[in-house]
């Protein structure tokens, strides 16, 4: 997540419940989402915003999102920032 005061993306330690039916990019999404700004650290992924659909083949993770997904550009910047590195610390960790 970014810090408000440096822009930089840092590593926020979360547990993820893992359940039936659901990929780990999918809980991850999700608990993404979820996090509520404290620390300096924001959410930049605006309220209301709903995963519809993760794909991952190979080295390639296709994320679907909901309209409430599209923000102004910075916002929009530094959610997809924040969504990549989430999701490339997965690969990281051994998948």
């Amino acid at each position: 997540l970014p810090n408000r005061a440096t822009q930089n993306l840092a590593g926020i330690p979360v547990r993820i419940r893992r359940s039936v039916g659901s990929g780990e990019q999918d809980l991850l999404l999700q608990a993404l989402i979820s996090y509520e700004a404290r620390n300096g650290y924001t959410n930049p992924i605006p309220n209301g915003t709903k995963v519809l659909s993760t794909v991952l083949t190979d080295e390639l993770c296709v994320v679907n999102l909901s309209q409430e997904f599209i923000g102004d550009s910075t916002t929009v910047v530094d959610a997809v920032r924040s969504i990549v590195a989430s999701l490339c610390g997965l690969q990281c960790q051994g998948r």
